[in-house]
């Protein structure tokens, strides 16, 4: 069986990471990841703290007020929360309502997924240690 990746396109006005189990071919710019714990990672660079930090901190280039580069020398930089046995619970969590978003849209690719996507969100905040404060910021800059 072919090993899971992860996939991005270089330039976007949001993210788009998904998770190959198929083993699809791309006919565009696509970034690949491989490794351990992927459906947990793509969760973080999808969220809304995923955005916020990526776009405040770095991002490369701004292609207008919205578009960004997701280019592999920035996301190197990028900070992740080491998944270590304090958190594994809240990764395995993540990973599970990824799990769930992508049978859903296997089955029907445009079921509503908002809610667990929220519920992903919340629990991103949670890994990373957000306050109410800062959680409230990553809330309205995602809504702008």
């Amino acid at each position: 069986m072919r090993e899971p990746r992860s996939k991005s396109k270089q330039s976007r006005q949001f993210p788009y990471f998904c998770l190959d189990r198929e083993g699809f071919y791309q006919e565009a710019t696509n970034f690949i990841m491989t490794g351990r714990n992927l459906p947990a990672l793509i969760a973080i660079l999808n969220s809304k703290a995923g955005v916020y930090f990526f776009t405040s901190w770095f991002a490369g280039p701004q292609f207008d007020s919205k578009g960004f580069r997701y280019k592999k020398v920035y996301l190197e930089n990028f900070l992740i929360p080491p998944f270590t046995s304090t958190n594994q619970t809240l990764v395995a969590m993540i990973e599970s309502l990824v799990n769930q978003i992508l049978a859903i849209k296997k089955t029907n690719p445009s079921a509503y997924t908002g809610e667990l996507e929220t519920q992903i969100d919340h629990l991103v905040y949670k890994l990373y240690g957000l306050t109410p404060e800062e959680i409230a910021l990553v809330e309205e800059e995602s809504q702008g």
